[in-house]
């Protein structure tokens, strides 16, 4: 028997903030943070990234932890009790906030910068909503982001045949990525179609 299931959550919201400069983002996840309330995670690309927006989280009086590789397996064990128990209400996170993390409460999920692939944004923005309660995830994009994560994507590699393919495949994902953020049709309809899933009509839940 084979079980095909929906890449749509009925229940998720999806949003996306352009920002004028890079510097706008503390202020939008400052502003996104302050009218959303219950649990979120707040994902960045870098554990620097991450430290920084504990600190500056805490600073704004928020009840804040921090999750990535770089940590102590105690203390990412602690982050993630108290964020699951309630005693801390965001966590500031890389991708390693990932499999096994299943929060059903979280209200928002923010991208502080997008990753580099549909499926690692839709799988992070899914941890969103579990208890089937709306939920909403946010990205957070200037364009200036687009050239470094190409200039990312192009980077390594020993210029052999595979290396190109690899950075073709990187590209190729980066695009979905970049096309998804500058979309002005639904959101949910292009991830769908993303996964190879047609919709009939828009969600009617996005931005």
């Amino acid at each position: 028997i084979q079980v095909v299931l929906s890449f749509d959550r009925p229940n998720l919201f999806w949003r996306v903030d352009h920002l004028r400069r890079p510097s706008d983002r503390p202020r939008a996840l400052q502003t996104a943070l302050r009218n959303r309330p219950g649990a979120a995670i707040v994902y960045a690309p870098t554990r620097g990234y991450v430290e920084g927006l504990a600190r500056r989280l805490s600073g704004w009086g928020l009840s804040a932890g921090l999750y990535h590789a770089g940590m102590r397996p105690v203390d990412r064990s602690r982050t993630l009790e108290r964020f699951l128990s309630g005693e801390t209400r965001i966590v500031a996170a890389t991708n390693a906030f990932g499999m096994g993390i299943d929060k059903p409460d979280v209200r928002t999920v923010i991208h502080f910068a997008l990753p580099r692939s549909i499926e690692a944004f839709y799988q992070e923005a899914g941890r969103g909503g579990r208890d089937g309660r709306p939920a909403l995830s946010i990205g957070m994009v200037h364009r200036s982001d687009r050239a470094l994560q190409r200039r990312f994507a192009r980077s390594g590699g020993d210029g052999g045949r595979q290396s190109r393919a690899r950075r073709r495949q990187e590209l190729a994902r980066l695009r979905a990525v970049w096309n998804y953020a500058a979309s002005r049709t639904c959101r949910m309809r292009r991830i769908l179609r993303y996964f190879g899933e047609s919709a009939a009509r828009s969600c009617g839940r996005c931005d």
